[in-house]
C-alpha cells in the first residue's frame, strides 16, 4: 500500500504538463474559430471613427507648425514699429536742437565793443541781447499774470499785462527840447482793456496815446501828433521796461517804456536808422523829445499820484 501512495516521477510530469496543453488547445480553437473575423471589413461606424482620428492629428501637427512662425512674426513686427518711433523722436530732437543752437548763435555774434558805434546801435544790441538772456532764463510758476495760457487765451494774457502798467496811470511832466516849457501828460484808465494818455502843452493837445488788450495781445497806439495813428506790438515785458515794434513803419520802429523810478519814465522812440520823408512827424517829436541820430527821448517825472 506504502507503494502505491508514491507517485513515479513520471506520473508527476505528466499529470502538470496536462493542464498547461489543455489550455493552449483552447487558445489555438479561439484563434481558429475567431479567423474568418480578421478578413471581414470593418463597420463604417469604425472607419468614421479613424478618420475623426486622423483629422484631429493632422490639425494638431499643422498648428504645432504655425504657433512658432506667428509669434517670430509677432516679435519681427514690434521690433521694427520701435525703431521707427526711436528714429522719429530722435529726429525731432535734433531738428530742435539745431534750431536751439542756431538761433542763439546768430544773437551772440552781436556785440558793441566796436568804439566807433554810436549810442542807437548799442541800444539796438542791447535790446537783442536782453531777448537772448530772457530765453535762457528758466520758466518759474511766478504770479498770475506772469503764468503761461494755452492758445487762444490772448484776451487774458493781454488783459493781464495791461495790469501790469497800473503804475503809469496819473499826470507826468516833461521838459520841451529847449527847456522852457513844461508838457504835461496824463494817462487814465477806459474801461477794463484800455488806458489812454493825452500830452498837452500850453493846453492844446500835442499827442493821443493808448494801451490796449486785444486779441492779438496788448497794443501801444500814437497819432505822434499828426493825427495818423500807429499802432505798436508788444514784444518784451518786465518790472523795469517794455518794448513794443512795429516793423512796418519807417519811424519809429520801437517804443520803449523805462520805469527808472515810481516817479521817473523815460520813454524812448528809436530806429537803427533814422530814414523818414515824414517831416511832420519828426518835428513834432523833436518838439519834447531830445533827439540823436537814431532815437528821440523824453524824460518824465510824475505829479500826483493818483
Amino acid at each position: 500500500m506504502a507503494n502505491q501512495d508514491i507517485l513515479e516521477p513520471k506520473d508527476t510530469l505528466v499529470n502538470i504538463y496536462t493542464p498547461i496543453m489543455t489550455k493552449r488547445k483552447d487558445i489555438f480553437d479561439l484563434f481558429r474559430e475567431n479567423e474568418h473575423k480578421l478578413t471581414s471589413p470593418p463597420s463604417a461606424h469604425s472607419w468614421r471613427r479613424l478618420e475623426r482620428r486622423l483629422d484631429n492629428h493632422r490639425h494638431r501637427q499643422q498648428n504645432s507648425i504655425f504657433r512658432p512662425l506667428a509669434m517670430v512674426a509677432a516679435i519681427a513686427l514690434l521690433a521694427v514699429f520701435t525703431f521707427l518711433i526711436t528714429i522719429g523722436f530722435g529726429e525731432q530732437r535734433n531738428r530742435l536742437f539745431a534750431f536751439n543752437n542756431s538761433s542763439q548763435a546768430s544773437l551772440e555774434q552781436l556785440t558793441y565793443t566796436d568804439a566807433a558805434a554810436d549810442e542807437g546801435d548799442i541800444q539796438l544790441i542791447m535790446v537783442a541781447q536782453h531777448a537772448q538772456q530772457e530765453r535762457k532764463n528758466t520758466i518759474s510758476e511766478g504770479t498770475a499774470q506772469q503764468k503761461l495760457v494755452p492758445k487762444g487765451q490772448g484776451n487774458t494774457t493781454s488783459l493781464s499785462h495791461l495790469q501790469q502798467f497800473d503804475w503809469l496811470r496819473g499826470k507826468w511832466q516833461s521838459l520841451s527840447s529847449d527847456g522852457q516849457t513844461a508838457i504835461l501828460e496824463e494817462w487814465s484808465q477806459l474801461g477794463q482793456r484800455q488806458i489812454n494818455g493825452v500830452a498837452t502843452k500850453d493846453g492844446q493837445i500835442i499827442e493821443r496815446m493808448q494801451l490796449k488788450a486785444s486779441s492779438k495781445g496788448l497794443i501801444f497806439i500814437s497819432d505822434f501828433g499828426t493825427g495818423t495813428p500807429l499802432q505798436y506790438q508788444l514784444k518784451i515785458l518786465n518790472q523795469r521796461e517794455a518794448i513794443f515794434e512795429n516793423k512796418g513803419v519807417d519811424f519809429p520802429e520801437q517804443i520803449i517804456f523805462k520805469k527808472e523810478s515810481p516817479s521817473k519814465l523815460k520813454v524812448i522812440y528809436q530806429n537803427a536808422h533814422i530814414e523818414t520823408d515824414e517831416t511832420a512827424r519828426l518835428n513834432a517829436l523833436q518838439e519834447r523829445h531830445q533827439m540823436a541820430s537814431q532815437q528821440a527821448v523824453r524824460y518824465m517825472s510824475r505829479l500826483a499820484l493818483q
